[in-house]
């Protein structure tokens, strides 16, 4: 069995939310693409592998980013017309640092891991699976040479394997920050490698990141990524490397044999014709993705240059010898992600019963219309920047209506200043234009990393003013003006003792459903504070439960936004990351559904109902081991309908629901299990359970 995308997080202390994280759920539009993956918390620096991790013929996608976790996405299309749903944040668990290459390194068809390590030591794990469940254990923590000798990869390079002398196994080849690359040949065998150094400039290539550059005065030695692979067919393999420096793709074509490296000359500029361009540190790979025959030609853009706009495919139309490439997408997984540093702000801005998006970046604010409705939201991107006034970077939005028109305007903090902004809406409802205007905002003593939150925290019906910062506290300015004439006054610099230690950023909503406002707190470490109101709607008092709410971390820089996102009465949960996308925790309290543990079945299964005869309460368990649309349906004797305990998309897992049975008379009933997955598959069986009253 494999681990779940879709978890069971419970709060520690007095109070739990039933929230289970969601990859999708919610269809997002994204420049007139769907989004098979909304909430994978964005993409920053994309160190990725495509491979066939299950063995069914495709080819799947592993993704290593700025937060440490290695992203399995699992192709759910086939070989020719791949399509890749994130299945989970942390594959398997395993314990990496920098970089990871799967590779057969044992010879017995399925793949085994190399990854960074401690000190830039180089980690392996052995798959003791097979080819279509992997499962990996670590068998060294110091990857030693055939002398014993510690072999190191630098931390911000990324390495690679191959075989580059014909011999059936794979080498280890690593660059380093002088513009070289180390080269480990494997004198074992292909069952049992033993890799010896043999130089720390193979081929003699020396690498001088920016020497492309126009001026001629920017040579520098950097950090790489490199990769191997026969691009022109010539049974041979060629070198490709993305230098720290360089703004392209080098590439060295291999002149000699596929037992014998040799090179003439270095191109600075890949893949032609129309070849790429960052601010540099562009990783490369070669992949047939579409199972034509000809390889295609991926990048990974590593610094923070492109936060957006940074995975990049290039589709192969040219002969296999020939390589010719056309750029088709330079977001190949589309996510709700607008640049880093995210920070999530929902609003009814149109009116029309549903909550809209904004979601601040490091150098803008987007907006999203909820184009569903208020109980089954489909948000599309209208901009991806407002036309607003921007003043610094790391923008953080909090909308409400300050002048009392009717329309939601913003107040928007950001990183470098102690000041906030006031941004009046002076558009209309379907299209809102937001004007700064100079305000008492502009004159606020606060510390960087502005983060506002408004609501009405004294009950007086105008919004208050709660501000994070870079100290990890909060700033309260109460409202003493009225809902049209805001007039925010200093209270304290330390509300209610809130310290999150960095980056506070806070978000309002009734988390217990006892009709006043609860707080979360996020945090420059990841990590989210819930702080419980043990007062009043007009006299809060926030206590702090847990500084480890529902156990979510997201590495770096948490931003909370309490929603009740499909009108169900109770509050889901966004969190804004460093990476600039979003992670969505739906609260399943009412759906009256629960998942049981994190582990994928292997094959469909409805249990019987549990207790039976029941009265009045009795527990339906079901598996699916496949992403899909379920509907668990409750029947009468006669065929009739009477409920449906469950209709909505769920992934793969173990679940439970219970019916609740008070209000209907003892007799025999019904339970209907069907699962249409995301592949056309179905799934269909009914059981029979008896009512005694």
């Amino acid at each position: 069995m494999k681990t779940a995308c879709l978890i069971l997080f419970l709060s520690s202390g007095i109070f739990s939310q039933n929230l289970h994280q969601r990859f999708e759920g919610i269809p997002f539009t994204i420049n007139g693409n769907n989004s098979l993956n909304p909430f994978n918390g964005g993409i920053d620096i994309p160190r990725y592998e495509f491979i066939d991790i299950d063995g069914d013929g495709d080819l799947d996608l592993f993704i290593y980013d700025k937060d440490t976790t290695l992203n399995f996405y699992k192709n759910e299309g086939n070989a020719s017309v791949p399509q890749y749903r994130l299945n989970t944040l942390r594959y398997q668990n395993l314990n990496i640092r920098n970089w990871f290459f799967f590779a057969d390194i044992n010879n017995d068809n399925d793949k085994d891991l190399f990854c960074g390590g401690d000190s830039q030591h180089v980690r392996y794990y052995e798959n003791i699976g097979n080819p279509q469940t992997a499962s990996f254990i670590i068998r060294t923590y110091v990857l030693l040479s055939n002398l014993n000798e510690i072999i190191t990869s630098e931390s911000a390079s990324v390495p690679t394997f191959a075989d580059i002398n014909a011999d059936g196994d794979l080498e280890f080849f690593t660059g380093s920050s002088t513009g070289e690359v180390a080269y480990y040949e494997n004198i074992g065998t292909p069952q049992a490698f033993n890799f010896k150094f043999i130089t720390a400039r193979f081929a003699g290539i020396l690498i001088l990141g920016g020497a492309d550059d126009q001026r001629g005065d920017n040579e520098r030695h950097g950090a790489s990524s490199i990769s191997f692979a026969d691009m022109d067919n010539d049974n041979d393999k060629d070198l490709f490397w993305g230098d720290l420096f360089g703004h392209s793709i080098y590439t060295i074509k291999n002149t000699g044999s596929a037992s014998n490296f040799t090179w003439n000359q270095i191109d600075t500029n890949y893949p032609p014709p129309v070849t790429w361009q960052s601010g540099g540190f562009n990783m490369p790979g070669v992949y047939d993705i579409d199972n034509d025959g000809r390889k295609d030609f991926f990048i990974g853009v590593l610094i923070g240059s492109k936060t957006i706009n940074n995975f990049i495919y290039y589709k192969n139309n040219g002969p296999v010898n020939n390589p010719l490439f056309t750029k088709m997408t330079e977001n190949f997984i589309i996510s709700a992600d607008m640049g880093s540093y995210s920070y999530p702000a929902f609003a009814d801005i149109d009116s029309d019963g549903d909550k809209d998006l904004f979601l601040g970046c490091d150098r803008s604010v987007a907006f999203f219309r909820n184009t569903g409705s208020a109980t089954a939201p489909a948000y599309s991107l209208v901009t991806d920047s407002l036309p607003m006034p921007l003043f610094n970077f790391n923008y953080a939005p909090a909308a409400g209506d300050l002048d009392g028109d009717g329309k939601k305007d913003i107040v928007l903090g950001y990183y470098a200043s102690a000041k906030l902004k006031f941004l009046k809406n002076t558009g209309t409802l379907s299209n809102p234009v937001f004007t700064y205007q100079t305000s008492q905002l502009d004159t606020m003593n606060l510390v960087q990393a502005s983060a506002p939150c408004l609501a009405d925290l004294d009950n007086d019906g105008d919004l208050d003013l709660l501000v994070g910062n870079s100290s990890g506290r909060l700033t309260y300015y109460v409202n003493n003006g009225s809902a049209s004439s805001f007039n925010f006054q200093f209270v304290t610099s330390s509300y209610m003792n809130v310290n999150v230690g960095n980056d506070a950023a806070p978000s309002l909503g009734d988390l217990d459903n006892d009709g006043d406002l609860d707080m979360l707190v996020g945090s420059r470490i990841g990590i989210i504070y819930f702080y419980r109101n043990t007062g009043t709607v007009s006299s809060p008092n926030f206590i702090l439960v847990t500084n480890n709410y529902a156990g979510i971390n997201v590495f770096q820089n948490s931003v909370p936004a309490i929603v009740d996102i499909n009108n169900d009465s109770d509050k889901d949960l966004f969190v804004g990351n460093t990476k600039g996308g979003l992670y969505y925790f739906e609260n399943w309290d009412v759906f009256g559904i629960q998942q049981i543990g994190s582990e994928i079945p292997d094959s469909y299964l409805l249990f019987q109902n549990y207790p039976n005869p029941f009265n009045p309460m009795t527990n339906v368990k079901f598996q699916i081991p496949n992403s899909g649309t379920v509907v668990l349906k409750i029947y009468d004797a006669l065929g009739k309908e009477i409920t449906t305990l469950v209709n909505q998309k769920l992934t793969a897992g173990v679940y439970e629901a219970d019916w609740d049975a008070a209000n209907y008379p003892s007799g025999i009933y019904f339970y209907r299990l069907v699962v249409v997955d995301n592949n056309n598959g179905k799934f269909d069986e009914t059981k029979k359970m008896v009512l005694v009253k």
